[in-house]
Parts: structure tokens; sequence; C-alpha cells
């Protein structure tokens, strides 16, 4: 018997194959990806958290509120570009972080900072 091609059934098995390699490579993908953008906001976090802290290195009397009693300080992004700390633009959250957003500082009960990134709705 000569065959010349493939039948039927020969061809649905290999497209069925075909799909489910397509569905295992979709997930792993999407997967890939979300640790991605979470790595990246991570990043992010921290590379404005450091910028805010070098930023308080260099502008101490920024400090002085904290130490007279007030509850936190914040600092602006565009704070940080300006002083040349950061020069890239981030994004939290799926948002971008913009000029306006801020980093908020409040000092801890053994005396050391305590950062968080906070997006303006302005």
């Amino acid at each position: 018997m000569n065959k010349r091609g493939f039948t039927l059934i020969e061809l649905l098995i290999i497209i069925g194959l075909l799909a489910l390699m397509g569905g295992f490579f979709s997930v792993n993908m999407t997967r890939i990806l979300n640790r991605t953008n979470s790595s990246n906001e991570a990043e992010a976090y921290t590379e404005l958290i450091a910028a805010a802290d070098v930023y308080l290195a260099m502008n101490k009397e920024e400090l002085t509120p904290l130490y007279n009693g007030a509850s936190s300080i914040k600092i602006k992004v565009k704070d940080l570009k300006s002083a040349e700390l950061i020069s890239k633009d981030y994004a939290v959250n799926g948002k971008a972080v913009k000029d306006n957003a801020y980093v908020t500082v409040k000092l801890g009960s053994q005396g050391e900072f305590i950062f968080k990134v906070e997006m303006s709705d302005n």
C-alpha cells in the first residue's frame, strides 16, 4: 500500500498536540510576564526609596519636622528628579509615577526611617 499524505485522524492528532503545546506556552508566558511586572515594580519602589534616602542625607533640614514631633514628611518625586537622583519614569501598580507623587518618610520607634511610596490623584 502506497500512501500519499496523512489521514484525517493523523492530522487531527497533530493539530490537537499543537493546540495543547500552545496552551502550555501561553500560560507560562503569562506567568513570566507577571513576574517581570512584579520585579519592575519592586525595582521602582527600591530606587525611589533609595533616592529619597539620599535626598534626606543631602537635605538634613528636611528632617527637622520629624524630630520636632511631626508624624511624617513627604518628598515629591519632582524634587527627587530636580536633585538628579532619579532620571527615568517609573510605574507602580500599573500606574505611572507622576511628578506630584511622593515618598512619605516616618520616624520608627528605634529612630529608623520608614519609607512609603504614595501616588497622588492630582
